[in-house]
């Protein structure tokens, strides 16, 4: 999952973790943040995450980037 922040608005936000929960919920979560989710995302196999839920996203949780 790919998040792309706008550069040209000048608020900034801290990217959620949203790693484990559901697809569905996690673009819910970080749209509620002000930000914009890729439609570009792929499946991966993980034995520690459940089926149909985040691996990783990019940028990392905890980043501040700007919202968009």
């Amino acid at each position: 999952m790919f998040i792309f922040p706008k550069i040209a608005n000048s608020n900034k936000v801290e990217v959620p973790n949203v790693v484990d929960q559901t697809e569905e919920k996690a673009i819910k979560e970080l749209e509620s943040k002000g930000l914009e989710v890729s439609e570009d995302t792929k499946e991966e196999y993980s034995e520690k995450v459940e089926e149909g839920h985040v691996i990783k996203i990019n940028p990392k949780a905890g980043r501040t980037v700007v919202k968009g």
